[in-house]
């Protein structure tokens, strides 16, 4: 995937279930571990008496029935005392509810008033919810400056996902312009955290460069990211193996990465690993093999895939020699591809083309508008 589709992503990822998750309930262990779970009686106990931890447990076993029967009202009692106590965890959770609509109407203004409140006290995770409704516009207007604003805080205080962020603020340039040096500065930040998709950007800014140095670091940058199970990263540490870009080749081991992305859904390194089985590098020559991961490839849009499959079609290799078929995967390569592989591949069409009976023409037409279709739609997803 290019760097600069990686970048159009949005941070409202922030948002996403695994930061909710690992926000929501994380103050209540510590008094989960005192109280056991069947005492709810003496949770009650001592959130009456003005522990606020209790009282949190009490909210998160109410609101999910865990221990006793699920109570709405009781949830919202007890979260409101907690608040009561000016507790930034509670102003939090109450954002949280706002924002999910779950215990309480949907209403991200009032979500944002309360992580505000929450953010003034100190809470790092409120700031980071916060930070992404700044940015994406949610519950106000947005303000990129306040979000780099509340990033850099948490960042500072070594909050590596904060300094992720805070590295694309730099790099997309969402306040000003992009500033390069700080985004490699913060995503640094982050990488040694162990934050894979840091790794994996650093990665893809260092192969930008181009020299042997930044190559090496690349390398290791794709590296670090892959043995997290990064997919794309996968893919382009083989790619750097198999090019003996920034290092020594290594085949066998590419081989095995690109194997790895392919399974996961890269449709580069699908195509990587149908060339390879075809040429037998790093693995046995093997045409059905290289022929079906082509054709994964080309499912996904793959233009070089489309070719190489109609190919195979053509020859008869790996599959049954089909002209029908290898006519669909050209044309739909001619569609897909740019420059000269779009010529490359509109030769193959026309050689195929001259071979085909008026009436497979048009069985190869219809197939190949619907694969177009089909596979445009896809890419739009």
């Amino acid at each position: 995937m290019a760097l600069g589709r990686i970048l159009q992503l949005t941070l409202l990822l922030l948002v996403g279930t695994s930061v909710l998750a690992s926000v929501r309930y994380s103050y209540i262990q510590p008094i989960r571990q005192y109280y056991p779970q069947s005492k709810l009686i003496r949770l009650n106990e001592a959130a009456h008496s003005g522990n606020v931890a209790a009282m949190m447990d009490l909210v998160a076993r109410y609101s999910e029935g865990e221990g006793t029967t699920r109570d709405l009202q009781q949830a919202h009692y007890w979260l409101e005392q907690a608040i009561s106590h000016e507790h930034p965890v509670a102003m939090r959770h109450y954002a949280i509810w706002h924002m999910q609509g779950k215990e309480v109407v949907l209403d991200n203004v009032k979500a944002r008033d309360w992580l505000a409140r929450a953010a003034d006290k100190g809470d790092g995770s409120a700031k980071m919810l916060l930070a992404s409704m700044y940015l994406t516009g949610k519950g106000g207007a947005k303000d990129p400056e306040k979000a780099k604003t509340l990033l850099q805080e948490s960042a500072e205080k070594g909050n590596a996902k904060a300094a992720f962020l805070l590295g694309k603020i730099y790099q997309q340039g969402t306040v000003a312009q992009p500033d390069l040096a700080q985004a490699k500065y913060w995503y640094h930040q982050a990488a040694r955290a162990g934050d894979p998709e840091a790794h994996w950007l650093l990665g893809e800014m260092y192969r930008q460069e181009k020299t042997p140095a930044s190559l090496n670091k690349a390398r290791g940058h794709y590296q670090a990211a892959a043995k997290e199970n990064h997919p794309q990263a996968k893919n382009q540490y083989a790619w750097m193996l198999y090019q003996g870009e920034g290092g020594h080749r290594d085949l066998a081991m590419a081989a095995s990465l690109f194997r790895d992305a392919a399974m996961a859904g890269i449709a580069d390194a699908q195509y990587s690993l149908g060339i390879l089985y075809y040429n037998g590098i790093g693995v046995v020559q093997h045409y059905q093999e290289a022929a079906s991961w082509f054709e994964y490839a080309a499912r996904q849009g793959n233009p070089n895939a489309m070719y190489s499959l109609a190919w195979l079609y053509a020859k008869g290799e790996g599959v049954k020699k089909d002209l029908v078929n290898a006519y669909v995967w050209s044309n739909l390569a001619v569609y897909f591809a740019i420059g000269a592989n779009r010529q490359n591949a509109y030769q193959l069409r026309r050689r195929v083309r001259a071979q085909l009976t008026p009436e497979q023409l048009v069985e190869a037409q219809g197939k190949s508008e619907q694969l177009r279709k089909e596979i445009t739609q896809k890419s739009q997803r």
